[in-house]
């Protein structure tokens, strides 16, 4: 069950754990260092997850608001440990980033309005969360050492 929870920007956000913000941090513990890049359009929210992961001491990559940026992160050669990806970026779908990710065996996750079955069939084991979101919650479950490779 859902519960009302209040991200930093006072953006309301849903959780799925009860609403318990603490487990959420948690789950960010020990993620320092891990490279990040998140692909988001929406400043707001990409600033939200940026501040999420700066604060879990995490390196963040972006964010690129445009698939072309994305993939120029994507195809820099730099270390990626996981990547957030919303699908529409500005009119454009983020399939061919999400292609180059799981080629390049690199976890992500697809942060989207759009349910999950808009995805193509390739992407059917790729998690998917629908804004709106909590980060720490996303993050935590994506960076986790015991979460399977995208």
């Amino acid at each position: 069950m859902s519960s009302p929870d209040f991200g930093g920007n006072g953006r309301l956000v849903r959780t799925d754990d009860g609403g318990n913000r603490q487990d959420g941090e948690a789950a960010l513990a020990g993620l320092a260092g891990r490279r990040v890049l998140v692909v988001e359009d929406d400043w707001l929210l990409a600033s939200e997850i940026v501040r999420v992961l700066e604060a879990a001491r995490c390196v963040v990559i972006g964010p690129a608001p445009s698939v072309p940026l994305a993939l120029a992160h994507v195809e820099s050669g730099q270390a990626i440990d996981a990547a957030l990806l919303d699908i529409n970026l500005q009119g454009q779908l983020s399939y061919e980033v999400a292609d180059l990710l799981l080629a390049r065996g690199v976890r992500f996750a697809f942060v989207t309005g759009y349910p999950k079955t808009m995805l193509p069939r390739r992407f059917g084991e790729v998690p998917l969360y629908e804004k709106p979101f909590e980060p720490r919650r996303v993050l935590g479950g994506l960076l986790a050492d015991d979460a399977e490779t995208a």
